[in-house]
């Protein structure tokens, strides 16, 4: 067999198509993954509806960058993985390693043997939000806050009895950095949440939980004066954006997942901020995604990281659009268990004004812009402008989110103008058994 079935996005701005498309050949280093999972970003709508996408993909493409399946040809120099092993593995942007195919090229070293323990469709949401946090704690350049990593020599528990603080420690970003600090050996780490999530949130590390409704600077008074020399703000925007600074000390580093930030208060002497591109493709971000992709399975196996519930809907490729087409949406489309409910714009504004929780089980970390609303889980921007700014407001918990996974990470500006945002609670669709082509639906924590 030469050829499988694929979505295929024929050229920018168009629609997504399935049609029969060649199968990779993996090149050394690469293994070739009969998918079982994939995760859907926000990043995929960018790219098939906006410049985004015009400026960075070669068309016709396959985009797609999270997908879980079983290795069924090993490139030349691979000897991590062999045939018939259960991997988790980063895509990339590009027809041979997109995710959205029955066939993906993973690059070996960016790829983890799964155990027993997890299943594919957990797998499936973990690469593309787990690379985010890790890239904003260890990257050693522009990106990271050059901590040294629980996978090198003396790093697990490196920062034993050193706080931290981690803001929307319930979105998906936030529950992978909190497992990831406790692998470093934070203590204690401090997150902002919904109160109702606070005993999850124990489960994966944290330590203290202070409400996400109140106020940083006034919610402080929990801290007992600490001051931080490592703080990541996953939700980098408003009060967050504000106060946090208050809360580093001098010479700390200031982890953010947006570029530009307008708002953000005045850094302590020394303090510096970095922000976060979450691939490992990027040059300056191998060596975290060869380190974590190295660590990850035995994690999963010993219960150190715990992946997402899912639930399952039905559509396979089909299903794609119809997500994206939530994902869009100019009103919110809250998934609650097996129902939808959809609440006008004007409703969703007028809650977040007044921090109402009517608004739904949705996920913390959303994004508000300007001109148009990116509502998450399950809504995004329909109307893409070039935007003057952004203004963030905390969306719900008991999102979905799923093996079309969710959070997003960061997306520079492009050449129009655009801001293209770092979406912080994992997004839900996905696709599982490529074969018969189920759609699926994952739960992921947010605030």
């Amino acid at each position: 067999m030469t050829t499988q079935k694929a979505l295929i996005l024929p050229a920018a701005f168009s629609d997504f198509i399935i049609a029969p498309h060649p199968i990779p050949v993996p090149g050394p280093g690469d293994v070739l993954v009969r998918n079982e999972a994939v995760a859907l970003n926000p990043v995929d709508r960018y790219l098939q509806k906006t410049p985004f996408g015009e400026q960075y993909l070669t068309f016709p493409t396959v985009i797609g960058t999270d997908f879980a399946g079983i290795v069924v040809k090993v490139g030349d120099g691979v000897t991590s993985l062999q045939e018939g092993d259960r991997v988790v593995a980063n895509g990339n942007w590009g027809t041979g390693r997109g995710a959205f195919q029955e066939y993906t090229i993973a690059t070996a070293k960016y790829a983890s043997k799964l155990p027993t323990n997890v299943s594919f469709d957990e797998a499936a949401s973990i690469p593309l939000t787990m690379i985010t946090a890790a890239v904003g704690f260890y990257q050693k350049g522009a990106m990271g806050a050059g901590l040294r990593a629980p996978w090198e020599e003396n790093g697990r528990g490196h920062y034993k009895g050193i706080p931290i603080l981690i803001t929307g420690g319930a979105s998906s970003v936030g529950c992978f950095a909190i497992q990831l600090a406790k692998l470093s050996g934070f203590s204690p780490i401090y997150t902002t949440a919904s109160p109702k999530h606070t005993v999850y949130l124990q489960s994966l590390g944290a330590t203290h939980v202070i409400d996400r409704n109140e106020p940083l600077d006034v919610a402080a008074a929990a801290l007992s004066g600490e001051k931080f020399t490592v703080i990541m703000d996953v939700i980098t925007a408003g009060d967050s954006l504000r106060t946090t600074p208050l809360l580093l000390a001098p010479g700390g580093t200031l982890v953010l997942f947006r570029p530009a930030v307008e708002g953000l208060g005045p850094l302590p002497e020394g303090a510096k901020t970095k922000f976060v591109w979450g691939s490992p493709f990027h040059p300056d971000n191998g060596e975290v995604g060869e380190g974590l992709y190295g660590s990850l399975g035995k994690w999963l196996e010993d219960g150190d990281v715990k992946p997402n519930k899912v639930d399952i809907l039905p559509g396979g490729f089909a299903g794609i659009e119809g997500g994206l087409q939530r994902l869009e949406a100019r009103t919110a489309v809250i998934v609650v268990g097996h129902t939808n409910s959809v609440l006008p714009e004007q409703h969703l504004r007028s809650c977040i004004d007044h921090g109402e929780e009517s608004v739904g089980n949705l996920s913390r970390g959303a994004v508000f812009l300007r001109y148009s609303a990116s509502f998450l889980p399950l809504v995004l921007a329909t109307n893409y402008q070039p935007l003057a700014s952004l203004v963030h407001f905390d969306m719900f918990q008991s999102c979905k989110t799923t093996k079309l996974n969710g959070t997003e990470s960061c997306f520079p500006g492009d050449s129009a103008g655009h801001i293209i945002t770092a979406v912080l609670a994992s997004i839900t669709l996905g696709i599982r058994n490529l074969r018969p082509m189920e759609t699926y639906h994952r739960y992921a924590m947010a605030s």
